[in-house]
């Protein structure tokens, strides 16, 4: 087994942008940006490239991705399980400011909530193209795709918006520690679906419904409805 460096080449990308949000510098985000898009399709393709041999060695994919999405839902548990911790003990004794006195507000029925519906939005489309893929429509499984591509995509520009309209402060204390994390977390987990879903999408396209790994392509669906019900509690 050949081990890959692109995913440790990711996770430096991803560190690259949100280290330099804090000292403002655009290059250095933009340089970030190139590295996460350029390494995560080189990482998508390897794993495109490499279906037929896992097929061969009877890799069980659903078990695998089970295996991931639980130990994701750990990771989301004990960031949550953190936030509840800090409220119950208080901000006094751990040195944080409190979430309501951290010199901003956070706008939950604004933003927050046109966020969700178009993730939650995204989800409805994607059982929309499970459905096609269960039925053998090829048509109804790309259309679902698409609109699930697009909704992603818009909700990753309303997270944004709202973090640019925010602005990450050091003197936020706890309240802003949280959520920047969490949504940070979540933002990230969002854009690797978007990858999957769109190197889906390229696959379907070139060589249609017949050839795609059925497991392979269901496995990448139940993802993105983890991604979509870890955002209720983020």
């Amino acid at each position: 087994m050949v081990l890959s460096v692109l995913p440790l080449m990711f996770v430096l990308g991803v560190f690259m942008v949100l280290g330099f949000v804090l000292t403002g510098s655009k290059v250095m985000i933009g340089l970030g940006l190139v590295v996460v898009v350029l390494t995560g399709l080189g990482w998508l393709s390897d794993l495109n490239s490499d279906q037929v041999r896992w097929n061969e060695v009877g890799y069980v994919t659903p078990w695998g991705m089970l295996l991931f999405i639980g130990s994701e839902l750990m990771l989301f548990l004990g960031v949550l399980g953190t936030s509840l911790f800090l409220e119950s003990v208080g901000s006094v004794e751990l040195g944080w400011v409190n979430f309501s006195m951290s010199g901003f507000g956070l706008d939950f029925m604004g933003v927050g909530l046109f966020g969700s519906v178009i993730l939650l939005s995204s989800g409805v489309t994607m059982t929309w193209a499970h459905g096609g893929l269960l039925g053998g429509s090829g048509f109804t499984m790309m259309s679902g795709l698409v609109l699930t591509t697009l909704l992603g995509g818009l909700f990753m520009l309303v997270m944004w918006a709202e973090w640019v309209e925010l602005i990450l402060s050091w003197d936020w204390g706890r309240g802003g520690s949280v959520f920047f994390v969490t949504t940070a977390l979540h933002g990230s987990h969002v854009t690797i679906g978007l990858f999957v879903i769109i190197l889906v999408i390229f696959n379907l396209s070139q060589w249609g419904l017949e050839c795609i790994e059925f497991s392979l392509v269901e496995a990448s669906m139940w993802y993105w409805h983890f991604v979509d019900l870890v955002w209720l509690g983020v």
